[in-house]
């Protein structure tokens, strides 16, 4: 009871301390009732060094797109240990095992609560074993933010939210749970992560509609507005998001090249643009 206890008091102290490293990532959803583009940017860091490898986007069979933010992975996927998980590969494995069993929910729902249960048993375990490291840079109570998006049989949208969250209180083991937070059967606009620019924009301030103007002239001459919105929100945010400060370290925290992903309603997932530096985690 008593390393419960001091254990409980590590992770509350260190809520009073999350403000030291902030985890960046930037994922903007743009949906028609004939495609979904995801774009999402590249960047993690700690508060000393970041990386522009990093894969947030994933097809899944050629039906879905999945995208997460915040505590999406453990461990060195070059030297992994019986401790070492990946959100997009759980996403893959669940996806698959799921997508020829009949359900009286959407697939895209199916496929969130699955994930979402097994991706909260990992960040559990994490939480017991390296919550100081577990903690860092998370905001809130929300460990992780998972997007889901496909169309159903009948040709409808089916976008799935879904949210990790932990709870620390004093005398108790941490806990975690997973909450849905929204089932999308109609065309969005939407966005999780580092969404400051992109809420000026949607709230029309002084900056946003600047900001706004400023994306639109740069619009192609019969590009698809769909994907170049989404594409375009995360890089305004790389350019206009203020750095934030690590102990002397200065990082904008969105950044890195844009991957971007199209599910079309017939005709499957599509890349748009895709980085060459891909990370193993990236793999379809």
């Amino acid at each position: 009871m008593k390393q419960t206890s001091i254990l409980v008091l590590a992770i509350i102290l260190r809520l009073q301390a999350v403000g030291q490293v902030e985890s960046g990532t930037l994922v903007v959803v743009n949906a028609t009732r004939d495609e979904v583009v995801v774009a999402a940017d590249s960047r993690t860091h700690t508060s000393t060094q970041y990386a522009d490898d990093r894969c947030k986007v994933s097809a899944l069979g050629n039906k879905m797109i999945f995208a997460a933010a915040g505590k999406t992975a453990h461990g060195p996927f070059d030297r992994p240990t019986k401790w070492t998980w990946d959100s997009h590969a759980i996403a893959r494995s669940t996806f698959a095992s799921l997508l020829h069993k009949r359900s009286k929910n959407s697939l895209s729902l199916d496929v969130a609560n699955a994930w979402a249960s097994e991706v909260r048993k990992k960040l559990f375990q994490d939480l017991r074993r390296e919550p100081d490291e577990t903690l860092s840079g998370v905001k809130d109570d929300t460990l992780v933010t998972a997007m889901f998006a496909s169309y159903t049989e009948s040709g409808d949208i089916s976008i799935v939210t879904v949210r990790i969250t932990y709870r620390a209180t004093q005398g108790k083991s941490p806990t975690t749970a997973f909450i849905i937070d929204r089932v999308m059967r109609e065309p969005q606009l939407f966005s999780f992560g580092e969404t400051a620019v992109f809420s000026e924009i949607i709230n029309k301030t002084e900056r946003g509609v600047a900001w706004k103007r400023e994306l639109d002239s740069r619009f192609p001459k019969n590009g698809d507005y769909t994907a170049f919105l989404a594409i375009g929100v995360v890089e305004l945010t790389a350019e206009h998001l203020p750095p934030k400060h690590f102990n002397g370290f200065s990082l904008v925290v969105v950044g890195g090249d844009i991957d971007a992903l199209r599910l079309k309603r017939t005709g499957g997932t599509e890349w748009i643009q895709r980085k060459t530096n891909v990370q193993t985690n990236c793999q379809e």
